[in-house]
């Protein structure tokens, strides 16, 4: 049985490396019925980015993620894309911090800017008590 992911009390400040995970995608698509999907979880090396770098879209619950690789944040489906988001904690393992919640810029190609990700730290406690209640 796999161990789930360990939720930090709190997300890091803007520029914390970060990292999306997921299957989907590699190229951007406009419709569904043209998606190719990966038979392999897509890594893609990220950072926390500023409210400023999401347009102020942001908030408590939602953080911004940027990629330092030109067109290179989720896409439909791909990495990040209804999946997690973590950190390297001090002793080296990842942390689930983020997951998907939607473009972060005004252009509706997801690769081309920003994404916001729900700050999973913020609903740690809500998570321990479904995830209990449901043992």
């Amino acid at each position: 049985m796999q161990k789930s992911p360990r939720i930090p009390a709190k997300t890091g400040p803007a520029d914390t490396h970060t990292r999306i995970l997921g299957f989907g995608t590699a190229v951007d698509i406009a419709d569904l019925k043209d998606a190719k999907f990966s038979d392999r979880r897509q890594e893609l090396d990220t950072r926390r980015g500023t409210e400023a770098e999401c347009f102020g879209r942001t908030d408590k619950t939602r953080l911004c993620t940027v990629s330092p690789k030109p067109k290179g944040m989720a896409r439909f489906g791909g990495p990040g894309a209804r999946s997690s988001s973590g950190r390297r904690a001090a002793g080296g393992r990842w942390e689930l911090v983020r997951t998907t919640s939607g473009d972060g810029d005004w252009d509706p190609t997801c690769s081309t800017g920003p994404g916001l990700y729900t700050n999973v730290p913020v609903y740690k406690k809500w998570i321990g008590k479904t995830l209990h209640k449901n043992r």
